[in-house]
């Protein structure tokens, strides 16, 4: 799931159904007929739907070009009707390349915005998509790309004997892991960020200050503890997180995910996973009240990630699916989060969806927790079915056991933890398994809404590989 800007007129309006059918098919089923009806649609589906362009160069400069593909029309009106006057960047355009002429700037606005892309945002060309309809379109905007030797972008015809490779290529990057976990990363960033400045998240405070030999009284603003629940299990003698040091840490993590996936992603993976698990240097779980189990265990497996990270080459094959797992694991840690799953965390969950026709057996899993749970206690007494022996064990194997380790899947086995977890619910340390997780995997059906929930079913056609 990614974000796209689609920049489309209609034909002014006039093949709304038609069009939308053509470019997206399934991704929106039985699109209306009015183009306000769509527009509802589309924001639901993190479709940016822009007409003319005016509108799309102000949506890519306000939004700094924040999306993870581009659809463009070619012939574009060059406002909304309703707009008194050319923004100045239009005006300039208008001016200095059509003579004034509005019908040629139309003719040739799908070009502006592809140029505005590449040469000011550096947005990378492939993801980049022309549709026209229209044969003489095509022949003029490739004119203009010849003469201003710039190379001649792909152009898909939106006709209906090209849907189906239109669409395959949007369903495509719409699917695509990399660019889902890049957009749920981004979007988790500017929601917490966004948070930080709720009002709602601070306490306020009167303090007395010493100026000019006068004691005066002074407002404090600090953030409660309830909402950054990280500080709750600081080591003593270690700084808890303010809100200055939490939105230096998203600012820096949003950054780190290019458009454009890298050659070596899997290097990058590992070290922004290294700045993500860095605070928990200073952690230590059992600072908190374990009635509190979510923030526990998920404060368990960050602080696992740090440990191991920093000593060994156990996150050298890092996958879409791993990352997407430990982002949901660290904003569950930092953050005090409510019950229901929140939107990012439903593009984060996207990036597991496979083809595999799996259905949730809890039979299935508690066999696979406790083949697991033996070979890793084989040499020792049984200890308890939870979370927290399971990592400690997987610890011990990979300080102490070398030659064991060779050919463990540390990453995997703190995927598999989170069943432990679900197992124990209260963090008792039962000899039995009492796992008892009344549920089925909704495969076919929309997430439930429920985080827990929609995270186990995420998770569970990854689990016990």
């Amino acid at each position: 799931m990614i974000k796209i800007l689609w920049v489309e007129d209609f034909d002014g309006g006039q093949f709304v159904h038609s069009t939308t059918d053509i470019v997206f098919g399934d991704m929106l089923p039985n699109p209306p007929h009015r183009e306000s009806e769509l527009q509802k649609i589309a924001d639901n589906k993190q479709i940016v739907l822009r007409t003319n362009l005016q509108d799309a160069l102000k949506y890519i400069d306000e939004s700094n070009s924040d999306f993870d593909l581009v659809i463009l029309d070619i012939d574009l009106p060059a406002k909304h009707q309703e707009d008194a006057e050319f923004t100045p960047a239009v005006a300039r355009l208008l001016k200095e390349y059509h003579d004034n002429d509005k019908a040629k700037l139309k003719e040739q606005a799908g070009y502006h915005i592809y140029t505005n892309l590449i040469f000011k945002y550096q947005y990378p060309a492939d993801k980049i998509y022309f549709c026209s309809k229209h044969g003489e379109e095509q022949n003029s905007i490739k004119t203009s790309f010849k003469e201003a030797k710039i190379p001649e972008p792909k152009i898909y015809s939106k006709e209906n004997q090209h849907k189906e490779k239109i669409q395959a290529l949007v369903k495509k990057n719409y699917n695509d892991k990399y660019l889902s976990l890049r957009r749920g990363i981004i979007m988790a960033c500017d929601y917490f960020l966004s948070e930080l400045e709720n009002e709602n998240n601070y306490t306020v405070y009167f303090d007395e200050k010493i100026i000019f030999d006068k004691k005066v009284k002074i407002e404090v603003k600090k953030i409660k503890n309830n909402f950054i629940h990280f500080n709750y299990f600081v080591k003593k003698g270690e700084e808890p997180l303010d809100e200055t040091t939490v939105a230096d840490y998203l600012k820096t993590i949003k950054k780190q995910f290019p458009v454009v996936e890298a050659q070596n992603k899997q290097g990058d993976f590992k070290l922004l996973l290294r700045a993500i698990s860095y605070i928990w240097h200073a952690a230590e779980p059992k600072n908190i009240n374990r009635k509190n189990t979510m923030a526990w265990n998920f404060n368990s497996i960050m602080k696992t990630v740090r440990n191991w990270i920093a000593h060994s080459d156990i996150f050298d094959h890092l996958t879409e699916e791993h990352f997407a797992y430990f982002v949901i694991c660290a904003m569950r840690a930092i953050f005090e989060m409510p019950a229901e799953t929140q939107k990012y965390e439903k593009v984060l969950m996207s990036v597991f969806q496979t083809d595999d026709k799996v259905q949730f057996n809890q039979e299935n899993v508690r066999h696979q927790m406790e083949k697991k749970h033996q070979k890793l206690f084989a040499k020792g007494y049984n200890k308890a079915y939870s979370i927290q022996n399971y990592l400690n064990k997987l610890e011990n194997i990979q300080k102490y056991d070398k030659e064991y380790s060779k050919n463990f899947k540390f990453t995997k086995e703190l995927l598999n933890s989170f069943w432990f977890f679900v197992n124990q619910g209260g963090l008792e340390y039962k000899k039995t398994m009492i796992f008892d997780f009344d549920m089925q995997y909704p495969k076919d059906k929309p997430q439930q809404g429920i985080f827990l929930d929609d995270f186990i079913c995420a998770i569970y056609p990854h689990s016990f590989k």
